[in-house]
Parts: structure tokens; C-alpha cells; sequence
């Protein structure tokens, strides 16, 4: 099994406690955590390894062979461990996707992700041009409703790979199969003076964004855009490198880009230098904040407002972490050993909010 390193890089100076902060909301420490993990890791590189094969063809099968032998002796070694001591899943999820990197894998998603762009993209407009004419409560619902339903496309979890190929990413549709409030956790009511605070207290805003498709342009990108025109600066964060689905730093530049060409009010926030975007320094679906990039530590010195979205980010990591600003959590739960932690069911909404 290859030994792999991890880059040096800064602490979030938005953490609350730094010295006794870690990642992982829950460590594998039972059997049954472990177990869960072994399962879903295998059944989310085996899908990987079906799209990679469906894109470059039948020559890769002996370096997959290669690759599934590597992973379940790195499964195997990590079971062993777990069953001594705490383990970490943020290390585990960066070991798995550094040996997929390893083995060629370094973006199988990436023509499902440039269709669920496209696709995406074609509905923007007409989204937009929905939002514009609310305000209020009934804005700051659709733009927490909306990314909700955004975030259901993810294919880092077996519910989420099952929920796409059955029925693919259809955003409106998933909107109407949000399960009604109040939500599992459903600090709304909390969230709406705040957001209405926005248009006399402007902040600046870090907003740390998950999966393309979807979640990115017709879920966080209107809520972004929203934020700004509430006259907020939002500094929008992504992963630099790919990992599954989640949107990139260039990805997602080039789809705000692209879409701010028939859209005068994004192009104008984007010109202004109002919406910008960064890369985080996450390499994985999960996030430490105590190794983010060095452009997210210094944006985060005046940042006065956390916007943490998807399962991964504020779910299975950072679930405890305290902040010193006001910080959003906003998700759907697509796992249901992660829905369990949380006493949760499956696609379960989580709208937390703390002042």
C-alpha cells in the first residue's frame, strides 16, 4: 500500500476552539461504523470504476484489477486498526481518492458533471428570474428549498448513486420530494431575521459549496447571487482538484462565467468583484478546516458570515465544530448510517443556523 502526504497548510482563523478541534463528527470506532464505511466506500469506487470503463473502454481492466486489490488491502489494514483505535474517516476518504488518483481515476465524473452542468444551466435563467420577484420570508425559503433539493445529486454515497440512476438529477422534482416542515433540523425561523438583517448590515460571506450539477448551479449559485444582491461580498469556496461530483474551483468558475452572460446581474456582482471564488484546499468530500488554503485563511480574517452546504462538509465533518461568526449548515442526508447519527431518516432535510 503506497504511503501518501498530506500538505501543510493553514488553520480556518474562523474556528472557535482551533487546539481541540478535528474534523470527523463521529470516529470508526465500533464494528458496525467500520463496517458501514467498508461497504460504502466499495460500492462508491466501484461505480468510479464503472464510469471510468464506460469512457475509456476495456483496456483499463488490468489496472483496475490492480486498483480493487490495493483498495481492499487498504480496507482491510483500515478495519484491522479501527478495531484498536479510533479511526479517522476524513484520513480514510483522502487515502481512498489519493489511490484512485493513483490509478488514473482522477475525475470519472467529469462527463457526468459537464452534462449536469449543461442540463443545469438551461434551467438557471428561469430560476433566477423566479427568485427576482420575491422577497422576505418567501425568498429566504426558496433559496434554502432550493438548495436542499440541489444538494440530492451526489455521488459519494450509495442512496445518492442509487437515487441518480434511477431517476438522474431533475431539480424541480426534487424540490417537490423535499419532505415537508418542520425539518429534521429546521432553524429557518432563526435563519430569517438574520437574512433580512443582510440589506441594512451587509456581511461578508464565506459559503463553502459541494456537488456540480444542480446543487451548484440552480441551488447555491441563486442563493450566492441572492446574498450579493442583499449587498453582501461572497467569497464562494470550492475543492481545487476533483473528488466524485463536487464542483472544482475552475468548473465553477466557468459556469458562473457562462452563465453571467445572459444573466446582467451576476455578470455585474462578477465584475465588481462581489461574488469571487477561491479554492478551499479540501481534496475530499469531507473538509478539515484545520488545512484549508491559504487564500480561504485570509478571506476568512473578515469574513462575518459561514455558509457550510452539503452532507460531507457539515455533516459527517464538522457536525461539532464551533465557529466565531454566524454559520449556516445546509443539507439533504443521502447516507443512512450518517441519517441514523443524527437520529435522522434518509433524505432527511438539515437547515441548522447559528447565530
Amino acid at each position: 500500500m503506497r504511503n501518501y502526504t498530506i500538505r501543510a497548510m493553514p488553520i480556518l482563523p474562523l474556528l472557535k476552539d482551533p487546539h481541540n478541534y478535528q474534523p470527523d463528527s463521529w470516529l470508526l470506532d465500533a464494528a458496525h461504523h467500520i463496517q458501514w464505511y467498508v461497504e460504502s466506500v466499495t460500492n462508491v469506487v466501484e461505480a468510479q470504476i464503472a464510469e471510468h470503463l464506460r469512457q475509456h473502454g476495456p483496456q483499463y481492466q488490468n489496472k483496475i484489477k490492480i486498483l480493487r486489490a490495493e483498495l481492499q488491502e487498504f480496507l482491510a489494514d483500515t478495519q484491522a486498526l479501527s478495531a484498536h483505535a479510533p479511526t479517522s474517516t476524513y484520513q480514510s476518504d483522502l487515502q481512498v481518492l489519493e489511490l484512485l488518483r493513483a490509478h488514473g481515476l482522477n475525475d470519472p465524473y467529469r462527463q457526468l458533471k459537464l452534462h449536469e452542468n449543461q442540463t443545469a444551466a438551461a434551467l438557471y435563467p428561469a430560476r433566477v428570474a423566479e427568485l427576482d420577484q420575491l422577497s422576505g420570508q418567501p425568498l429566504a425559503l426558496q433559496l434554502i428549498q432550493g438548495t436542499l433539493a440541489g444538494n440530492r445529486f451526489d455521488m459519494g454515497c450509495t442512496a445518492g448513486i442509487n437515487d441518480y440512476q434511477k431517476q438522474g438529477a431533475h431539480f424541480h422534482q426534487a424540490i417537490s420530494a423535499l419532505p415537508p416542515r418542520p425539518w429534521h433540523i429546521d432553524e429557518f425561523d432563526a435563519f430569517l431575521p438574520f437574512f433580512n438583517s443582510l440589506a441594512n448590515q451587509p456581511r461578508k460571506i464565506l459559503f463553502f459549496v459541494d456537488n456540480a450539477g444542480a446543487d451548484f448551479v440552480l441551488g447555491c449559485l441563486p442563493f450566492i447571487r441572492a446574498l450579493a444582491q442583499q449587498g453582501c461580498t461572497v467569497v464562494v469556496a470550492c475543492n481545487g482538484i476533483p473528488a466524485l461530483n463536487d464542483i472544482t474551483l475552475s468548473e465553477a468558475q466557468q459556469l458562473a462565467d457562462q452563465l453571467a452572460q445572459n444573466d446582467p446581474t451576476l455578470a455585474n456582482f462578477l465584475n465588481q468583484n462581489r461574488i469571487t471564488f477561491i479554492e478551499s484546499g479540501g481534496r475530499s468530500l469531507l473538509i478539515d478546516f484545520s488545512t484549508v488554503s491559504f487564500a480561504c485563511a485570509k478571506h476568512a480574517t473578515d469574513t462575518d458570515f459561514l455558509i457550510i452546504e452539503g452532507m460531507g462538509r457539515s455533516v459527517e465533518s464538522n457536525f461539532h465544530a464551533n465557529f466565531t461568526c454566524p454559520t449556516l449548515r445546509v443539507c439533504l442526508l443521502k447516507d443512512q448510517f450518517l441519517a441514523a447519527r443524527v437520529n435522522a431518516q434518509l433524505f432527511d432535510a438539515i437547515c441548522r443556523f447559528t447565530p
